[in-house]
């Protein structure tokens, strides 16, 4: 028998663990991977250095987990948001706290997106930032039209709900494509 107090500890508290990691995360399989990996991370320190307090030490690494886990998902979508508006995009210069106010959202949208399943996260980028039709969207991915709306609804209501969780309201969710021209109405 194993007598490791992260092993019992990771036992008797994994339902609270999970709770705390899916406020960072939608979909289980991101939350049971992380617990996983903090579960790994703990165990194996604990070979190497006393653990006073487990909990804590294993609710620390589970957050330090999904908060890094996010921080790559929210870079390769801005980054991905980045290259599809390219350089020539013109800036107003707008006052400091619009400007950040404005980049907090826009992280918040980077992080809803990068937390949607693969496929309905690329048929939401082709048709809100791209602007491309729901039948362009069905021949570039090679789905049906009514694949791609179930996609972009399951995108919408999604990034909706992550984004009203941050306390962005629905009437500053409006979403512009590369043409400049809003899209549909407000969520």
């Amino acid at each position: 028998m194993i007598k490791s107090k992260i092993l019992n500890t990771f036992i008797t508290h994994m339902p609270s663990l999970r709770r705390m990691i899916g406020q960072y995360f939608i979909r289980t399989e991101d939350i049971e991977d992380v617990l996983q990996e903090a579960f790994v991370r703990a165990f194996a320190a604990e070979k190497i250095k006393n653990i006073h307090y487990p909990k804590a030490y294993l609710h620390s690494v589970a957050r330090n987990i999904a908060l890094n886990e996010l921080s790559k998902k929210s870079t390769t979508t801005l980054e991905f948001i980045e290259e599809v508006l390219g350089a020539d995009v013109e800036s107003n210069e707008p006052a400091a706290d619009d400007w950040l106010h404005s980049r907090l959202e826009f992280e918040a949208f980077g992080l809803a997106v990068a937390d949607l399943p693969p496929q309905c996260r690329k048929v939401f980028l082709l048709r809100k930032i791209c602007g491309l039709t729901h039948k362009e969207i069905s021949q570039k991915l090679g789905i049906s039209t009514s694949t791609v709306e179930k996609h972009l609804a399951k995108g919408l209501y999604k990034c909706a709900d992550f984004m009203a969780q941050k306390g962005y309201g629905p009437e500053e969710l409006i979403i512009v494509p590369v043409s400049g021209l809003p899209l549909g109405k407000k969520l």
